[in-house]
């Protein structure tokens, strides 16, 4: 219920990954939110879908005290075979 209230601040696209990827490029921009977020480019794999970015101005004022880090995110599962 919550995702679906907010996702008009977060959904920029109906597929998953699309989304995400606008999403990032818009934080990387610094035009979403006070944090910018550096994407970090992961290689192809087949069967593998990941995205990877980071925090850098978070990580440079609490890095040393960060000792855990959590990702509470709401995913689409789709399985072929």
């Amino acid at each position: 219920m919550w995702s679906k209230l907010n996702e008009v601040d977060w959904k920029r696209d109906e597929d998953p990954l699309t989304s995400v990827h606008l999403l990032m490029k818009e934080a990387e921009e610094g035009t979403l939110g006070s944090e910018r977020v550096q994407i970090i480019p992961l290689p192809s794999e087949e069967g593998f879908t990941a995205v990877g970015w980071s925090l850098p101005t978070i990580i440079a004022r609490w890095g040393g005290r960060i000792r855990e880090v959590a990702l509470d995110s709401t995913c689409k599962y789709s399985f072929t075979e």
